[in-house]
């Protein structure tokens, strides 16, 4: 919760560290009004979404912070606080039911294990920010009245998009094809960020780097860890209960005890390790 704290603070300054005076206090200010509005939806949609109707810390750790990541691309823009605060909610609840529903389902189906969350947070309100920012760049026209300096400023706010002109007189793209460029870029993103996710996904699966036929996601193949600790398992509504996972490894103990070509000493270590735990569970 200390990290989250600190992300939903300094937020704003990833996404206004490289703007400069007007655009970077609008990138500000419509970073916490979107950080603002995800952070109330988390604890909605959380409440709302979880059969046990209870707040999930999951979603508290992440889903509060969906709205600075929704913010990324149109932070800078002329957008109303009201587009901020809505782009803020929708992303709160899209990454809430990405833990929820989308995570357990893509699991489930295709073996795909998140175990940081990363689609929810950051993928799915990226791409709904990507959308944002196409909508967003069809929106900026220049001002059509006949001061000059009042069209040359907004030409200059809008020189964000370095195809663009800065003033109405200036030959250049206009906010329909700037709104085609950024969707075009949405489409190449998401082609390198796929190959690029099956090459590792490739790599990592040679046999080079050792074959795992073990339970994954655990530490033991390349570090000692404690007989007394139990790992924290999830299933497709959030956390398993710690004395289920308990009783799991203890029936896999006892089970072992059962098993034939099992040396007398392992057999001795293995009901001393189950005294332990027992007075250890008692206690």
């Amino acid at each position: 919760m200390i990290g989250t704290i600190f992300l939903w603070m300094f937020w704003p300054s990833f996404n206004g560290a490289l703007g400069s005076e007007n655009q970077q206090q609008r990138a500000v200010i419509n970073t916490y009004l979107s950080l603002t509005a995800s952070c109330v939806c988390a604890f909605i949609a959380s409440y709302a979404f979880r059969r046990e109707q209870k707040f999930n810390m999951v979603d508290v750790q992440n889903a509060t912070l969906a709205g600075g990541v929704a913010m990324g691309t149109v932070c800078d823009q002329l957008i109303y606080p009201g587009s901020a605060l809505g782009l803020g909610a929708i992303a709160g609840f899209l990454s809430v039911a990405g833990f929820v529903f989308i995570q357990p389902y893509l699991e489930r189906k295709i073996g795909l294990h998140d175990t940081c969350g990363i689609h929810n947070l950051h993928g799915m309100p990226s791409l709904l920010s990507a959308l944002a920012g196409v909508v967003a760049a069809s929106q900026a026209h220049f001002d059509g009245g006949d001061d000059n300096a009042n069209n040359n400023y907004y030409g200059s706010e809008y020189k964000i998009w370095t195809g663009r002109g800065t003033s109405i007189d200036e030959e250049s793209r206009d906010a329909n094809k700037q709104a085609a460029y950024q969707f075009a870029f949405i489409i190449i993103t998401m082609v390198i960020a796929v190959a690029g996710g099956l090459l590792t996904g490739m790599i990592v699966k040679l046999p080079c780097f050792g074959k795992r036929d073990i339970e994954p996601f655990t530490d033991k193949p390349d570090w000692e860890v404690p007989e007394i600790e139990y790992p924290y398992f999830f299933d497709k509504r959030g956390e398993v209960p710690r004395d289920q996972a308990i009783k799991a490894a203890k029936e896999a103990e006892e089970a072992a005890l059962l098993a034939p070509n099992k040396d007398d000493l392992n057999v001795l270590e293995t009901r001393l390790n189950l005294l332990v735990r027992s007075l250890v569970i008692s206690c």
